[in-house]
């Protein structure tokens, strides 16, 4: 009877590892195929990319800013332009992290490559900044007083510490600012 009771745990066991290989499968076809993502390609940056994407969408700053029609047509003459080039910068940016990534996983880092990635992602961070900042002064200008300060708070809650560092610049070069260092 005892090896009949091991028989039976052992097929137990083995229908387990079934189910739960088949389960993983499916779970695998279902993200690359009819989920649309494929695992391999998707990053958490990008994902988190995806996520202020659309925070940043047509549909959020309608709401958000109680855009009028007009304004929204404005509005749509500069925000696809702004959205392709900074998901184009994200992608670039992703690329190098992973690149200098690779590099400081390899055998024998070399220095210099490092030193150049770095430079790469420092450039196209300053365009991102550039493009952010144009796209936020396009945004104002077709908003009345009350849409542009809920404008700011958008921007602010989102980029928290970048905005507020340059509030506390801008208000240190006007004589108003009075925190932490001066």
């Amino acid at each position: 009877m005892k090896a009949e009771s091991r028989n039976t745990i052992l097929i137990w066991s083995v229908v387990a590892l079934i189910v739960l290989n088949v389960s993983t499968l499916a779970t695998i076809y279902y993200q690359r195929v009819i989920g649309g993502r494929d695992a391999d390609t998707e990053s958490p940056a990008t994902e988190i990319n995806q996520g202020r994407e659309d925070q940043f969408s047509g549909r959020y700053f309608r709401d958000r800013l109680n855009l009028s029609p007009e304004q929204m047509d404005r509005f749509q003459n500069f925000n696809p332009e702004f959205r392709n080039e900074a998901r184009e910068i994200n992608n670039r940016l992703s690329e190098l992290r992973n690149e200098m990534l690779d590099e400081l996983s390899s055998e024998d880092p070399d220095r210099q490559r490092l030193a150049s990635l770095s430079d790469s992602i420092g450039f196209q961070h300053s365009i991102l900044k550039r493009l952010t900042y144009d796209y936020y002064l396009n945004i104002r200008n077709i908003c009345n007083p009350d849409q542009r300060q809920n404008l700011r708070d958008l921007f602010y809650d989102a980029f928290g510490s970048d905005m507020r560092g340059m509030q506390q610049n801008m208000m240190r070069r006007r004589g108003q600012y009075r925190g932490g260092r001066n």
